[in-house]
């Protein structure tokens, strides 16, 4: 069966739609873990390549934990429900398949980070097929290869809109680190980093939404019926 386009903007204004329904939840969630990686990068800035290392690998847990946070919402609006759950339930929920949904974003992160490298091509299609594997993680709770091949059918047939959804969001964050650069630059480096966090805790969401709703619109893209409410365990455990 080949599956129906999707619109890379649809999927982008249905993420803000959501972002203004939940932002009692999302924003002051997104505004803590932004706040901790600022203070975790500013205590390292005097710790070299460690430091530069540690901070990294502190971006990317926060990331993936915002991620994990935002699918669980997404599922529970996408399967009836109200998306009303606090942080603490929506975290209960993911904690299970944290370290299995850490493992595959630095994979995917990797992979693409070497396909750039060699030849940007190469790096933006394992963008474009591992676009969902994170969604797929929580809602599916496949192991880690399985999640891969997983993200790879569903984007299957949409590629270029996928990639298209991909840009979007990618201009949506450098116009915030412009923004926020202007902002260092006019009113001194405290002023910046306050407005980078700020900005940051806007767009985080957004981006980690604009993901989850594109898992969702690829399975109806596919015909498939919604997930049930609440996922069952993996067997294989990570």
């Amino acid at each position: 069966m080949t599956p129906e386009p999707i619109s890379p903007g649809a999927v982008l204004d249905r993420a803000l739609q959501l972002f203004r329904q939940h932002f009692a939840v999302l924003f002051p969630l997104a505004l803590v873990i932004a706040l901790f990686e600022a203070i975790a990068t500013y205590a390292l800035r005097d710790a070299g390549t460690g430091g530069a290392g540690i901070g990294l690998g502190i971006s990317l847990v926060a990331a993936t934990f915002l991620q994990g946070i935002v699918a669980g919402l997404v599922r529970d609006v996408e399967t009836g429900g109200t998306g009303d759950r606090g942080a603490g339930e929506l975290f209960a929920e993911v904690a299970p398949v944290l370290p299995r949904l850490l493992i595959v974003s630095v994979l995917a992160g990797v992979g693409a980070g070497i396909g750039m490298i060699f030849l940007i091509v190469p790096g933006l299609i394992l963008l474009t097929i591992w676009a969902v594997v994170a969604p797929v993680v929580v809602v599916e709770r496949l192991g880690i290869g399985a999640a891969f091949g997983r993200s790879r059918e569903l984007v299957r047939g949409n590629g270029k809109r996928v990639l298209g959804l991909l840009l979007l969001v990618l201009l949506l964050v450098i116009g915030v680190a412009f923004v926020a650069a202007i902002f260092t630059e006019a009113s001194g480096d405290g002023v910046g980093r306050f407005v980078q966090v700020l900005l940051g805790a806007l767009v985080s969401p957004i981006s980690a939404l604009a993901t989850a709703v594109l898992y969702f619109t690829l399975r109806r893209a596919h015909g498939e019926p919604a997930p049930p409410a609440v996922a069952p365990a993996h067997p294989s455990g990570l």
